[in-house]
């Protein structure tokens, strides 16, 4: 079958089967030429040409093989696709999993060291990690406080009793939380 002409199925077109003899081919020849008279579904053009291709033998085992061929790719084609499929569904699982594990990882990491990402501002109330024991309340943040020998923020807490102390903001965040 020449490359660009568009497939067909002459057995289908004469509706006989892959195997039939000469016989067979001449007789739905007739049969299918009698239907076309009266039936303008069934193209006489394509049965001619069926019948001119399947009545010479070299013809016939020339578009066989072409047909055997055609199959062939059909049939890889569908297996490659299958295949392709499958290996998407397998990326996308394990895509989800990944995300899954992320997921898992972040919150085993929140817990543990989420106070590093709280953030505090003057007016929160501070309650102690475990025990919920109010600390106080933030009255002012202050960069670069100086702690002695080291300077970073600190916190102004005012205590219960009233009194009021500072913090280092690392250390509120590893101990505290605000409601």
């Amino acid at each position: 079958m020449p490359q660009g002409v568009r497939a067909r199925d002459y057995y289908s077109v004469l509706r006989v089967l892959s195997n039939a003899s000469q016989m067979d081919i001449d007789r739905a020849y007739q049969k299918m030429v009698k239907e076309s008279a009266y039936d303008n579904t069934i193209s006489r053009k394509d049965i001619e040409q069926a019948y001119r291709t399947l009545a010479d033998p070299t013809q016939r085992s020339l578009y066989d093989y072409s047909l055997r061929e055609v199959k062939k790719k059909l049939e890889t084609t569908a297996k490659h696709k299958k295949m392709v499929i499958r290996r998407q569904k397998v990326f996308e699982f394990l895509r989800y999993a990944v995300i899954a594990l992320f997921l898992v990882v972040l919150a085993l990491f929140g817990t543990r060291y989420g106070y590093q990402i709280k953030s505090f501002s003057a007016g929160d109330q501070l309650y102690t990690i475990g025990t919920d024991q109010i600390v106080g309340q933030i009255e002012e943040i202050q960069d670069g406080h100086d702690f002695g020998r080291v300077r970073e923020t600190g916190c102004l807490v005012k205590l219960p009793n009233g009194n009021e102390i500072w913090y280092p903001l690392a250390g509120i965040k590893a101990s505290c939380y605000k409601k």
